[in-house]
């Protein structure tokens, strides 16, 4: 990390473009998505992301600098996702900070001058040692002389508080502020003693405070005409101040895990559609040597809709599959693969399948579990830092049973199967009263829904 600090000061320093190279680096690193959404959204001609909004906007030199400078301040709040955590490492609480809407916020390090490589201070939605982060941002000392010359472009608010200024940017899941990514206060922090009151995408604090469109991508493994994509494109489609973009391959490629093939690609048809009628892009290649039935691959869908169409989600949803992607499956599936390309190339995504191999997979109730894990994802509860690439697997329930609930668990290696079994309908045993869960496969096995950090290329604990 603290070469990565050195890159950021040395940017602020010459006030330039960071090269391709350098942005790829900070991306990687940092495990963050404001710079790479902002490279995205700037390429394709749609100019400053909403954190990069004035006035004055940000030119693409200064806002690239300064995504940057975000996603290493999210990476902080991240490192201590509970206050008991960043108070074990040295943190205090800030002096006489009474502020409301601002969460309570606590020092690391240095307040002495402003760095903004070295964000200082995580903002808290309360006191207790399992509060988790709502802000995170710099506090530096009152030297007299009037607020920190911050950032390029001028746009913040420094609040003078016990002898220091506060800075919190709002770019925590849940709690991002499209109206002003520099705001003194949170609409969903003006509970008793300036609480988190934010409970629902449909409170009225968050829906002020995200303005700007929610975009989701939607791919899959099974084709762009398979029931399972259709079923979760409608359900996406009656969310409010949503952009749904649909990129899929046209052929069914289940098993081609994170393949890819030689572009260029084409798209099958100036009139592709989901099995309702959804408009939709599907991939195919023109490489004479693909992996799988002449089309193309779930990775490639990623890659066109991110670098051809120059796509810049929120998040990526790969699915819902049919079958499910548990234990060693994982590792093959297209599902995985296209959340994991998605992940790569900086976007959060989700992988989600619904059990029904044997049998008819039950569509409606893989949906609303991915729908509910979508809700959780935006305020914050799901995916990163709680996972990279989380995938979620749903079990198809004979009739009279009903899934038992959620396990948020770890993903079986291939060793540990042990004739366990993985697919059919004596995998899915809703009716059982097992409740020891040790992996997915234990979880789908004894009816529960699955949800697990399948990571970057492979399961952290693989």
């Amino acid at each position: 990390m603290n070469r990565i600090k050195q890159l950021l000061r040395r940017n602020t320093q010459e006030r330039s473009l960071p090269n391709a190279s350098l942005i790829i680096l900070l991306s990687l690193v940092l495990g963050g998505c404001y710079l790479p959404a902002a490279r995205w959204d700037f390429e394709a001609g749609r100019g400053a992301p909403w954190w990069c909004q004035g006035p004055p906007d940000l030119n693409q030199s200064d806002c690239y600098a300064f995504s940057a400078y975000l996603d290493n301040a999210v990476a902080l709040a991240h490192t201590y996702w509970v206050l008991g955590d960043f108070t074990t490492a040295g943190a205090t609480a800030a002096p006489g900070f009474t502020h409301l809407g601002m969460g309570k916020p606590y020092i690391l390090g240095s307040t002495a001058a402003f760095d903004p490589a070295q964000p200082n201070v995580v903002f808290y939605e309360d006191n207790l040692p399992t509060s988790r982060p709502v802000a995170v941002g710099w506090a530096v000392d009152d030297t007299g002389s009037g607020a920190p010359a911050g950032f390029t472009g001028n746009r913040e608010n420094w609040l003078l508080v016990g002898g220091k200024y506060y800075q919190p940017v709002w770019g925590i899941r849940g709690f991002q502020n499209h109206a002003d990514v520099f705001a003194t206060s949170h609409a969903c922090l003006q509970g008793p003693g300036g609480a988190n009151i934010l409970t629902s995408t449909a409170d009225a604090c968050y829906i002020a405070s995200h303005s700007e469109p929610f975009e989701i991508l939607v791919t899959n493994d099974d084709g762009v005409m398979a029931p399972g994509i259709d079923a979760l494109v409608e359900e996406l489609f009656t969310l409010s101040n949503t952009t749904i973009n649909i990129v899929a391959p046209a052929l069914n490629q289940s098993g081609s895990s994170d393949q890819t093939t030689q572009p260029p690609f084409v798209v099958s048809g100036s009139a592709s559609t989901t099995a309702s009628g959804r408009a939709a892009t599907a991939v195919d290649s023109t490489d004479t040597n693909p992996p799988r039935n002449g089309s193309g691959s779930p990775a490639d869908s990623v890659l066109y809709a991110v670098k051809t169409l120059m796509l810049s989600p929120d998040l990526v949803l790969s699915g819902t599959n049919e079958g499910q992607n548990i234990g060693p499956f994982s590792a093959l599936s297209g599902t995985v693969g296209a959340a994991r390309t998605a992940f790569r190339q900086g976007f959060n995504a989700i992988a989600t399948s619904t059990g029904g191999i044997l049998i008819p997979a039950d569509f409606p109730t893989g949906v609303a579990a991915t729908m509910d894990l979508v809700e959780q994802w935006r305020l914050g509860e799901a995916g990163p830092p709680h996972q990279d690439v989380t995938s979620i697997n749903i079990p198809t329930c004979a009739a009279g049973s009903s899934v038992r609930g959620v396990r948020e668990t770890v993903v079986t290696h291939a060793d540990d199967v042990a004739g366990r079994p993985l697919a059919g309908q004596a995998a899915q045993d809703c009716f059982s009263t097992q409740t020891v869960v040790n992996d997915d496969v234990d979880a789908f096995n004894f009816g529960f829904i699955s949800i697990t950090d399948v990571g970057r290329n492979t399961p952290p604990n693989w």
